[in-house]
């Protein structure tokens, strides 16, 4: 019997990567809203499953509970805004394992602040439905994460991630189901159509449309179309994350999707923290055996070849004979526009530059040499020959 048929089914062990990103960025998103002037925070699950794994394992319903519950803050967060969490799943027998097995072992930690409920549908239909009523009272969206995990393509177009996104304080982080594209393609293409919201994943696919498998090249093309589609439907900040059965055995990309810089920064140090390599992918088994592949195309890596990528996404954001604020530079870090995180800046790139002299700093009197503090005033240039100072 296949996961799709069982009420309750084994963890793959590719899937504890989306797992360990999602409780990851959690511990950092629920302190930082929650010392916002919200008073709410919303956690949804569009597909949610029945939970738990047949071995016990969590799925992530509990993740996201136990994520808030497990802080030693959490009473404290819980005061300042409460968490609603808002499970939904269209089979009947996984939203009533969800709802009479799982969440009341989970509900008795959460503070009085805080709810859970199970609502059985469509993700489609109910968050349709929320955000129709919202509009109706000319409301907007408490912050929420929204976490599209579904098991194929239908039931999340791109139509209605538009309209999650049009709350600039929801963010969603949706399971693209890259490996299995093709056979979506063959036996639903309106669905894959609604799912890009666009029809040029056929252009994308190419001659891929009839074959068992895609190309790992095209297979880029398909992220980097999802990508430009989710930008396209409001998002100032997009994260790809790949994730792998085995070293060479594709499955699926995890999108997150943001208008919040803090957000895009957070979790890129979630993403690091699960592939600490840099290469923003996680594999399920051989870890150790990792290989590149074109479908990696994008690899950062954490040697010091590696970081030397990092001076060119500098170089290449911010020009030569420019002087920029390092509190610019600050802000490039947690954005999307470079893979590195926002602690790799002075460690990995300023300090070094400086000593090799390809990087010129202007520090007012007073600020030790070394120092790239944002709130001093330090301005840096890389310039256009470089040449040691001394």
């Amino acid at each position: 019997m296949s996961n799709t048929n069982k009420t309750v089914w084994a963890l793959d062990p590719h899937t504890k990567g989306k797992h360990d990103v999602l409780d990851a960025y959690l511990d950092a998103w629920y302190p930082i809203l929650m010392q916002s002037p919200h008073k709410r925070l919303v956690f949804i699950d569009a597909f949610a499953g029945p939970g738990e794994y047949d071995g016990g394992e969590p799925g992530s319903p509990a993740i996201a509970i136990n994520a808030l519950c497990g802080r030693r803050d959490s009473a404290e967060l819980s005061r300042s805004a409460g968490v609603t969490f808002l499970f939904i799943e269209k089979r009947k027998d996984r939203a009533a394992h969800l709802r009479d097995i799982v969440l009341p072992r989970l509900a008795g930690s959460l503070s009085d602040g805080s709810t859970a409920s199970v609502k059985e549908g469509t993700f489609n239909n109910e968050m349709r439905e929320i955000l129709d009523y919202l509009d109706a009272q000319k409301a907007r969206l408490a912050p929420s994460f929204v976490m599209i995990d579904p098991f194929g393509y239908s039931d999340y177009p791109m139509k209605l991630i538009r309209k999650i996104l049009s709350n600039k304080s929801a963010e969603v982080f949706i399971t693209f189901m890259g490996a299995s594209i093709n056979r979506w393609a063959q036996e639903r293409p309106d669905a894959v159509t609604k799912t890009f919201g666009t029809a040029e994943w056929n252009d994308a696919l190419g001659d891929d449309a009839t074959s068992e498998s895609v190309k790992p090249e095209r297979q880029r093309r398909l992220i980097n179309l999802y990508e430009e589609q989710l930008r396209m439907a409001g998002a100032k900040y997009v994260l790809p994350f790949d994730v792998y059965k085995t070293a060479k055995e594709y499955v699926y990309t995890l999108f997150f999707a943001t208008n919040n810089l803090k957000g895009c920064e957070k979790m890129k140090d979630a993403m690091w923290k699960v592939a600490p390599s840099g290469d923003y992918r996680f594999v399920g088994k051989n870890a150790s055996q990792i290989s590149m592949s074109a479908i990696s195309d994008d690899f950062v890596g954490s040697s010091e070849l590696g970081y030397s990528k990092l001076s060119d996404d500098l170089i290449r954001e911010f020009g030569c004979d420019n002087w920029v604020d390092v509190d610019k530079a600050d802000r490039f870090m947690a954005s999307d526009r470079t893979g590195f995180r926002t602690s790799h800046l002075r460690s990995k790139a300023l300090k070094p530059m400086e000593s090799e002299g390809r990087l010129i700093v202007d520090r007012p009197s007073g600020v030790n040499k070394g120092a790239f503090t944002p709130k001093r005033g330090i301005r840096i240039m890389f310039p256009g020959t470089p040449t040691r100072l001394f």
